[in-house]
């Protein structure tokens, strides 16, 4: 796996973690970041998007502890094990929204998917459904943050919301329909494990996925 754009994008979330951050220590901080292994930049890519609200002084203490001693032990120092299991962590958001997340086809030609992570990871699912759905319009839209990306082509861009968004079309209502009633007929009540189920798709995540909708709400939109 190449590595992250990481010193392309590092500002917005310096920025946005650290206010009162000044440019020149921003720049600082970079520069002495770009002579990290690729590793531990990658890691660092990751623990950004969690939002740490101590990622300033843990990137001062990483930097003059990597000065110290260049054979970083991501297991013996408590550091650099946090940084470890929050980026995994992260990455773990970013796998299990791949899969999760849901898009529907809204008027205007436009396939929209709206999500409340926990991290703020709407950039590399943007660089990944960009793309898979080269040949689409995508909007990705994170409601916790207010975040909008508009994909197309293989390229994101910043977008902002000027008017409510588009209502679903016909055809994504019927789909949906016929999806929730497939959804339901396949499963075995004899056999319903829920606590399984909670396990593999937490409930965090279902309210923006149609198998979990009230089957009776969708086929009132559609009747």
């Amino acid at each position: 796996m190449k590595t992250p754009a990481l010193f392309n994008e590092i500002k917005p979330y310096l920025k946005t973690s650290q206010g009162s951050l000044f440019a020149q220590e921003e720049n600082l901080i970079i520069g002495r970041l770009r002579e990290l292994p690729t590793e531990l930049q990658t890691k660092l890519f990751y623990y950004l998007l969690s939002e740490d609200d101590k990622i300033h002084e843990t990137l001062t203490i990483l930097l003059e502890t990597w000065e110290k001693d260049r054979a970083l032990n991501f297991y013996a120092n408590p550091l650099l094990f946090r940084i470890l299991k929050t980026s995994q962590k992260v990455r773990r958001e970013i796998h299990r929204m791949k899969g999760f997340l849901r898009f529907q086809e809204v008027e205007g030609g436009y396939l929209y998917a709206s999500f409340r992570p926990k991290y703020n990871i709407i950039f590399p699912l943007s660089k990944y459904f960009a793309n898979r759905l080269r040949n689409e319009k995508i909007l990705l839209h994170d409601l916790m943050r207010n975040i909008l990306i508009f994909c197309h082509q293989e390229k994101i861009y910043p977008a902002r919301l000027v008017e409510p968004i588009p209502p679903k079309t016909l055809n994504e209502k019927l789909i949906s329909h016929l999806w929730v009633h497939y959804f339901e007929q396949m499963g075995i009540k004899e056999r319903s494990n829920p606590k399984l189920q909670k396990q593999k798709v937490p409930l965090k995540y279902r309210n923006f996925m149609i198998e979990f909708y009230d089957w009776s709400l969708l086929r009132d939109q559609i009747a």
